[in-house]
């Protein structure tokens, strides 16, 4: 997980030395409406983050199945690898959300979790918090799970999101294998998977 963060942030550097973090990690919950519940989040803001000073660039990070939106912090070392990048200019001071996207693949299968990312998470995360609310400054990535999920947003909203990340990403080149749960489970949001489409 580690190695994906790491990728995720910056291809270029091999070591993370920390420093000393005046960075924020929180983690919160709102009410979704798409859901029908609360839903958990957990965002990373950058050392001199204010909520009342220009609005820095945000990505969203999208977990892999059976994880956890705090993997990417527990595996990931997320707040201090951003803070060395950040620290050392390799990368702009960030926003960096983490929803807790379950094992939906975030797309509208056993609950609306792509109808909540667009329309419950992105407009929470733009009215509560100093991040970019333009394609320019919003980004997308995910592992494995989320890899799926980022590519489908970005491809389905491409207008929204300046690019995006894909690690291990659980997409095939072809059609998924005959044995692959891809095939079984509505990973494809409202149908079954259909070589055809």
């Amino acid at each position: 997980m580690r190695l994906y963060l790491h990728s995720a942030l910056l291809a270029l550097c091999a070591t993370v030395d920390a420093p000393a973090s005046a960075s924020t990690v929180i983690s919160r919950s709102f009410h979704s409406e798409a859901l029908g519940r609360d839903w958990a989040y957990t965002i990373y803001l950058p050392t001199g983050y204010r909520h009342d000073a220009a609005r820095i660039p945000v990505l969203y990070l999208l977990h892999g199945n059976n994880g956890d939106a705090n993997d990417w912090l527990t595996q990931g070392h997320l707040q201090a690898t951003a803070d060395a990048l950040i620290e050392r200019k390799e990368i702009p001071p960030v926003a960096i959300v983490m929803p807790q996207g379950g094992t939906d693949w975030y797309v509208d299968r056993k609950e609306k979790m792509e109808t909540a990312f667009f329309g419950d998470l992105l407009p929470e995360i733009e009215t509560h918090y100093a991040v970019a609310t333009q394609r320019g400054g919003r980004m997308i990535g995910g592992v494995s799970m989320g890899g799926f999920g980022a590519l489908r947003y970005a491809m389905t909203q491409p207008e929204l999101f300046c690019g995006a990340l894909l690690l291990s990403p659980a997409i095939y080149p072809n059609e998924p294998p005959l044995a692959s749960a891809a095939r079984r489970v509505g990973v494809f949001g409202d149908r079954q998977f259909d070589p055809h489409v």
